[in-house]
């Protein structure tokens, strides 16, 4: 978008082509030595949105959004002489420029930022943030935002590429792309919950590939050769086990207020300890734990486990968005979440046919809020039910090299993702 954008649209959107954004992984010296193959690609993506049939309000509002995050992520906290969170001198414009494109008031997304107010016995309590804590409540809110924009896309183009009339008996070809198997120098929560579902589809695998094929040689007298492999159930019971499973242990902990990512480190412990595919620290006061999975162990930080499970947003957020000028803004926060983390918009009518498979239930305001983990686990049991009920196909990619250049072949690499293709 940086690169793609013309210097009075960059004006427009309250962009500096020379900031450093702090949401920018790469950062802005990434963007100006690939800025023409950026800017092509940007091109390609507005093209796309203008076949699909995105409307140019629709992109603007979307930009409008993209931009307010980038520089909700320039909003910087410190500590005024009470030691309470306030917005520091470097951050003010940033936090305009945000609230300005969200359509929002920059006072009261001050307040949301660094304190927060309750009510008891008609008394009304303010307690203020730390730095930390206002930084972790902007991180939470653009999080929110940025996904909830992502969801507003699936939904426009599946309305948008919908037939107008769906015949009942119509078949249906789904394609599931996932990430391989990840295993970094430091892993969180984000890897678990890939490798979870990877060792899901790996069960999946196994069952249709060896199981189910070498039942049909029996039936049918073929001669062949037995082939043994690893059945990697008993690991997903640990993972998703009631109630004594991985999952099911971090949502315990995560409604705990005193609770810890060491003493989430500590119940599983505790509850795994005779468990074969769980590994402990030698070190008992380390955040770490180690699982082997189907594709070899690997040790996982609890960091941040229980602050990205409860995937909280700071009270009064939701609401301020869903007052937000900006339409798409408030679109979006209006909408709920179904218990699958996704977004379901109102007044949005679904053309196809819902018969296969069971629907996702949208989380209902008086019940207890579903845990970013109860999202993942719930989601990958629809998505497990749907696919027994299908005729699957598989297709293991491997990458040649990580530079996404031709005929480069990396032996090392190649054999390390052929390894944890369980191949």
């Amino acid at each position: 978008m940086l690169a793609g954008l013309t210097p009075e649209q960059l004006d427009k959107y309250q962009l500096d082509i020379n900031a450093n954004y702090r949401y920018l992984t790469n950062g802005l010296n990434k963007v100006k030595s690939s800025s023409p193959r950026l800017k092509s690609e940007f091109e390609d993506v507005i093209n796309a949105m203008d076949v699909v049939g995105f409307t140019e309000q629709d992109q603007d509002n979307m930009l409008s959004v993209l931009s307010a995050v980038l520089n909700l992520g320039n909003v910087n906290f410190e500590l005024n002489s009470d030691d309470a969170a306030t917005v520091s001198n470097t951050g003010t414009s940033a936090l305009k420029q945000a609230a300005t494109l969200l359509g929002i008031d920059a006072l009261e997304v001050v307040d949301c930022f660094t304190f927060n107010e309750t009510v008891t016995r008609g008394e009304v309590i303010r307690r203020n943030y730390t730095a930390h804590q206002a930084e972790d409540a902007r991180n939470a809110t653009t999080k929110a935002i940025y996904g909830r924009m992502f969801g507003w896309i699936v939904n426009k183009i599946n309305q948008l590429l919908a037939p107008e009339i769906l015949e009942k008996e119509m078949g249906e070809i789904g394609i599931l792309d996932i990430f391989g198997f990840e295993h970094f120098e430091k892993n969180s929560f984000e890897q678990a919950c890939i490798n979870l579902a990877n060792e899901q589809l790996q069960f999946f695998f196994n069952k249709h590939i060896f199981t189910m094929e070498q039942e049909e040689y029996k039936k049918e007298g073929i001669d062949w050769n037995e082939i043994k492999f690893v059945d990697n159930l008993p690991l997903l019971h640990m993972f998703v086990g009631k109630p004594v499973g991985l999952l099911s242990l971090l949502d315990e902990e995560s409604f705990f207020p005193k609770a810890t990512d060491h003493t989430f480190v500590e119940k599983l412990n505790k509850a795994f300890e005779k468990n074969t595919y769980y590994l402990k620290a030698s070190n008992t006061t380390s955040n770490n734990f180690t699982i082997a999975h189907y594709a070899g162990k690997v040790t996982y930080t609890s960091d941040g486990f229980l602050e990205k499970n409860r995937d909280t947003l700071p009270p009064g957020i939701n609401e301020m968005l869903q007052r937000s000028s900006n339409s798409l803004v408030s679109l979006i926060f209006k909408g709920t979440i179904t218990r699958t983390g996704t977004l379901a918009l109102q007044g949005r009518s679904r053309k196809s046919n819902t018969k296969k498979g069971r629907k996702a239930p949208v989380i209902s305001a008086a019940k207890r809020k579903v845990t970013l983990g109860g999202q993942f686990k719930t989601s990958l049991q629809i998505l497990m039910e749907r696919m027994t009920h299908s005729t699957p196909h598989f297709i293991r990619c491997i990458k040649p090299n990580n530079n996404k250049a031709a005929a480069s072949f990396e032996d090392n690499y190649v054999s390390s993702q052929v390894g944890l293709a369980y191949m």
